[in-house]
């Protein structure tokens, strides 16, 4: 080649490498910009943004060690708010966690790792980041861990049981209850077997003959299983497995211990709703759950449900379109769902007709 030629190649290489630089710069910096200009959202909400270079700084902060950088710059509210409810149900890619049923543990697909515009923000994602990635036991693992000393069962047993008290119910993740607290499985179980104790009190006459302390053991028990399937609602799909996973889960639990076949047998029990013992707990168990949405009444947007499959139900729409609340619906739902008999009927209805007094009572 030509040195003419040759000298025109290089010049024409470096002009070309000087422009990718500099328009490379100037993106980032414009990206930059765009983040600094960002104002701070309402709590909970978080700006991210894609900048296709190393964050060291979010990467050494973040406790699951993830890696990938993404996110958009949001071109419009919509398309923010869109994203923003599939965060505060720790979704990835659009999809929900799988779960696995070869490993029974969930499997996710893509994990985030944004950048933060505020310490707040980066606190936030951290706490649900760890919320979200907390592997459940594995149930192949759980005879092996637990074959030891009685004092270790003991503490391995409980810690299990006590991951409850830090899964928030999935129901209320999906109405995207906007409360700092959100009830847990754990309060749900406290909840239900202090409204068993109520109404067994406030209608002793109408149940004189029900075992309180049966009763009582199998609400102890009745969410044993979602410490290792999770929480699935009536809307999912998964749902329609979740008895014979959840009887899977109490085999393996509680054939670990000596009278474990009668805690399991309980829970057969119950499930299959036939004594009136079961009939009684499974009705308390409903009606604790609609009870609690109507004191979640207003901590509800019934216009931020766009994602919400529940939401979508056509026996939920025909509901709301008759003007009623979230709780309203929730307790109305409930009374058409479930087979309530004369006294958690009446109850349900006077929580419906007195719902604005409700949250006062509590307070």
């Amino acid at each position: 080649m030509e040195p003419a030629k040759i000298k025109g190649l290089i010049i024409g290489t470096a002009l070309g490498s000087g422009m990718t630089y500099l328009f490379s710069k100037k993106r980032i910096n414009k990206i930059r910009e765009i983040i600094n200009s960002k104002k701070q959202n309402e709590f909970g909400k978080r700006n991210y943004i894609d900048l296709n270079i190393p964050n060291n700084k979010a990467e050494e902060k973040n406790e699951e060690k993830v890696k990938v950088i993404m996110t958009p710059v949001f071109a419009t509210e919509e398309q923010e708010k869109s994203f923003f409810q599939a965060s505060r149900r720790h979704l990835t890619d659009g999809k929900k966690l799988e779960w696995d049923e070869e490993k029974n543990e969930e499997k996710v697909k893509v994990i985030m790792t944004p950048v933060f515009a505020t310490k707040e923000q980066e606190e936030s994602f951290a706490k649900s980041a760890r919320e979200s990635m907390r592997k459940r036991p594995k149930l192949k693992d759980l005879a092996r861990d637990l074959n030891c000393e009685r004092e270790e069962k003991v503490i391995k047993s409980y810690i299990l049981m006590n991951k409850l008290k830090d899964v928030v119910r999935t129901g209320w993740k999906d109405w995207n209850v906007d409360r700092e607290r959100v009830e847990s499985i754990a309060e749900h179980v406290y909840g239900v077997q202090q409204l068993a104790l109520i109404m067994y009190l406030t209608y002793k006459e109408e149940y004189k003959d029900l075992d309180l302390s049966k009763v009582i053991l199998i609400l102890a028990i009745h969410e044993t299983e979602e410490a290792f399937i999770g929480d699935i609602t009536m809307f999912q799909k998964e749902s329609e497995t979740k008895e014979e996973r959840g009887h899977k889960a109490i085999h393996e639990f509680f054939s670990r211990f000596m009278d474990g076949k009668m805690l399991e047998d309980i829970i057969l029990e119950f499930d299959k709703k036939e004594t009136k013992e079961a009939k009684f707990a499974y009705q308390c168990d409903k009606l604790e759950c609609d009870i609690q949405a109507a004191l979640y009444n207003d901590n509800v947007d019934l216009n931020d449900q766009e994602d919400n499959k529940s939401f979508h139900d056509e026996r939920v729409q025909k509901l709301l379109k008759q003007g009623m609340s979230f709780g309203e619906m929730w307790l109305s739902f409930g009374q058409k769902k479930y087979p309530y008999d004369n006294n958690f009927r009446n109850v349900s209805k006077y929580a419906k007709e007195n719902i604005k007094k409700l949250k006062n009572i509590r307070e």
